[in-house]
């Protein structure tokens, strides 16, 4: 009898395991915000490049429509049927 109420009186080690306690459930909390912005990074960069193919390609399609309508009277030098190379265009 005497042995448990010895048990009971003798706190000496509630401190180190509600220290313990309280700074695992902290480095949870850390680690679990730590990989949500990692996710949120990756998500963020995932968007920026689908955007940016995005307006690539709109601009690709307002050059093509521009070009068009700049050459439409020389159509029949563009319909051949030899290859011809492409070269740059001197600046």
């Amino acid at each position: 009898m005497s042995h448990g109420l010895r048990l009971i009186k003798d706190e000496s080690g509630v401190a180190l395991i509600t220290g313990l306690l309280i700074l695992m459930s902290l480095t949870a909390i850390g680690l679990f915000a730590t990989n949500a912005t990692i996710v949120h990074q990756d998500i963020s960069a995932n968007l920026k490049a689908s955007k940016q193919g995005f307006y690539l390609a709109e601009a690709g399609l307002q050059h093509a429509r521009l070009f068009l309508s700049q050459h439409s009277n020389n159509w029949s030098s563009y319909a051949s049927t030899t290859a011809t190379p492409l070269t740059a265009v001197p600046s």
